[in-house]
């Protein structure tokens, strides 16, 4: 019990000290662990590093961890798909 407890608590620290992105726009492709986030915004289209935690995912929201940042993404809809090559989410 102890030794998960530090466990977690450097691992919170660890989440805590990641740049924070924050951003409104949709995801391009679907999100998922071990994989590269391909998010459709004002901006243009923006490649994460690769996801290792999907902390929470709605229909209006989607809160993920990569391994350089941790993204808050307000997911508005979006009338038009982006097809990626399979071989990007292996």
């Amino acid at each position: 019990p102890l030794y998960s407890s530090a466990a977690s608590d450097v691992y919170k620290r660890q989440e805590m000290n990641k740049k924070q992105v924050i951003l409104t726009g949709q995801l391009a492709a679907p999100l998922c662990e071990g994989c590269r986030a391909w998010i459709r915004h004002s901006g243009g289209l923006i490649c994460t590093s690769q996801v290792v935690r999907i902390q929470s995912f709605s229909d209006r929201k989607a809160v993920f961890e990569t391994i350089n940042s941790m993204y808050h993404v307000s997911l508005e809809t979006c009338p038009f798909a982006m097809e990626l090559p399979e071989a990007m989410c292996a």
